[in-house]
């Protein structure tokens, strides 16, 4: 319990000293001009700047939060989806083959140029966490367990 306590404690402290909030105005016009390429029903982003070198644009789509990622340059790099416990079924078929009855913790749609559209499910099976990457056919393409409680 320690050990979750501590990670938490610094994930947040991490997190709090590398994004800092951005006025819209401060936001690059190639980076304002690619977001509203991408999403352009999106009229009331808040942006973010994360290790001084990503802007990221936080803002909800049907009531799901989002959230998208870019370069100085106006580069995209990532855009997020939180889905909560939802999964959809195929994906959650793959999912219960290899871990029957996990519990979902939560649950997230990530999309790069690299790889495309995947879904990262955190997991609880057998009492242990575990993250799981699928992709859209349902193939689990990473798995990383939590590190074992010591106390």
């Amino acid at each position: 319990m320690k050990t979750k306590i501590v990670i938490f404690v610094a994930t947040t402290l991490v997190l709090a000293v590398a994004c800092k909030s951005v006025s819209e105005k401060d936001v690059p016009e190639k980076v304002k001009t690619e977001f509203k390429a991408r999403f352009p029903a999106i009229t009331d982003a808040k942006w973010e700047m994360e290790k001084d070198t990503i802007y990221e644009a936080e803002f909800k789509v049907n009531d799901q939060k989002c959230s998208a990622n870019f370069s100085r340059d106006g580069k995209w790099l990532e855009t997020e989806r939180k889905l909560g416990k939802q999964i959809p079924q195929n994906l959650l078929d793959s999912l219960n083959k290899k871990y029957p009855n996990a519990e979902i913790k939560r649950a997230e749609e990530s999309e790069t140029p690299e790889k495309g559209k995947i879904l990262e499910v955190e997991i609880k099976f057998n009492k242990k966490e575990i993250e799981v990457q699928l992709n859209a056919d349902g193939s689990i393409i990473k798995e990383e367990k939590e590190a074992e409680d010591k106390e």
